[in-house]
């Protein structure tokens, strides 16, 4: 269904209150996080601008975002522009987090402003971003790339339940397919339903 140049598709959004409200949601197949939609309740009902702090979370086709304040490294990652700093650069920013996985054990994906891929697990109500970095150092007169390579400990930890595929979890990249494999194990090594999985 569209309404005018807008593109809006069945969705729903859960409000602040925890209300599910069914309607259509301008899908704008986001490359990038958005951190506003638009809604519609009918077809005949005036245009609903919600920002990432006026709901909790939407779902249109097989896409779910939950609103989010997150922790992000914003270091450098494209490989001409890779420094010699080893130091994490976190800041703060407020997004609708695409879930991934959702479950007992749930993946979250965040690509930002400058097209930097961010994932993020969940404990509790808590979202941990999974910490990676690129950077260089010099060795016998060569820059080399060296990586930070902590989210590797944090899925170790995360799946502690799930010796089998601690193998696996260090053989992992910082790339979606890799990681949505990495869950897939998991599931399959615990018999765990998941709730929700991106199509």
């Amino acid at each position: 269904t569209c309404y005018s140049q807008k593109n809006y598709l069945p969705g729903y959004v859960i409000t602040l209150t925890g209300d599910t409200v069914h309607g259509h949601i301008d899908y704008r197949n986001w490359d990038k996080n958005p951190k506003v939609i638009s809604f519609k309740p009918s077809a005949g009902d005036e245009i609903i601008q919600y920002p990432v702090t006026g709901i909790k979370k939407f779902l249109v086709l097989d896409e779910m975002y939950e609103s989010a304040i997150v922790r992000a490294e914003s270091s450098p990652y494209q490989f001409d522009q890779l420094d010699f700093d080893k130091e994490l650069k976190f800041r703060t920013d407020t997004i609708f987090l695409q879930a991934v996985i959702e479950g007992e054990k749930s993946l979250y994906y965040y690509k930002d402003k400058n097209a930097k891929e961010h994932f993020y697990i969940k404990s509790g109500q808590e979202f941990e971003l999974l910490v990676y970095k690129k950077y260089l150092r010099e060795e016998d007169g060569k820059d080399l790339i060296k990586k930070n390579q902590k989210n590797l400990d944090q899925l170790n930890l995360y799946f502690n339940e799930c010796s089998s595929i601690r193998e696996k979890i260090f053989a992992s990249e910082y790339k979606k397919q890799s990681l949505e494999k990495l869950f897939s194990l998991y599931y399959q090594c615990t018999n765990k339903g998941v709730s929700f999985e991106k199509k």
